[in-house]
């Protein structure tokens, strides 16, 4: 694929974003750099409301498509965009995840049932993104010193250098892949796909997946 056949598909999808609502990925205060820590005392960042809202409604509705018909059922999970917003409202990507429905059981992941929050988990040692930001900043893991370079300015407590949104897509058996001439993919498949097309349209430095990084380099 050429530069700008990727370049094409990228801006097709960061457009679709930009024109949606902003969905802050941290608690923060109204400078939205500021993060709100928890009440509680290991006084860690949290999701933001709106994000936790939207994961709640995307999780009942995915459980009670499986209650139906848990063999057949047609959301294969979320696939999701984690960036800044630069210039003009444009959309910079950060990070492209995803989260499947079927775990390795081949029943519901707990990811998606109650309780889950389908990879924005904010407790310490919960794995989650926002969970790991928090161990970090704990230091107990170093596995997410390269988002807290990325995000964060330097210093003990946490602050955001801009604002970090996330656009959490619901992933069926009817959603298009962002290469359009290929349509429907698998969810990995399209992740896959988003993180070699942002490569290959320029975005490679300032992505934090580090399996797409290696791909670049």
């Amino acid at each position: 694929m050429e530069k700008a056949e990727a370049s094409s598909a990228v801006n097709a999808w960061l457009d679709k974003i930009a024109r949606r609502p902003r969905t802050n990925l941290l608690d923060v205060r109204d400078d939205m750099v500021t993060p709100i820590l928890s009440q509680k005392a290991s006084l860690g960042m949290k999701r933001s409301l709106e994000l936790s809202r939207e994961l709640k409604e995307v999780r009942g509705s995915i459980q009670k498509e499986f209650e139906k018909s848990p063999r057949t059922a047609a959301t294969e999970g979320i696939c999701y965009l984690v960036y800044h917003e630069g210039r003009n409202n444009a959309i910079q990507p950060l990070y492209v995840g995803m989260a499947q429905t079927v775990g390795k059981s081949g029943s519901l992941s707990a990811l998606f049932r109650s309780g889950g929050w389908l990879r924005f988990a904010d407790g310490f040692g919960s794995g989650g993104h926002i969970g790991n930001l928090n161990d970090c900043f704990a230091g107990k893991s170093k596995g997410y010193e390269n988002w807290r370079k990325a995000l964060f300015c330097e210093g003990p407590k946490p602050k955001l250098r801009r604002p970090v949104f996330v656009d959490v897509e619901v992933w069926t058996s009817d959603s298009k892949s962002i290469w359009s001439k290929i349509g429907h993919v698998p969810l990995f498949l399209e992740e896959a796909i988003r993180i070699w097309l942002l490569q290959l349209a320029g975005y490679g430095d300032q992505l934090l997946n580090r399996e797409g990084n290696r791909i670049h380099k």
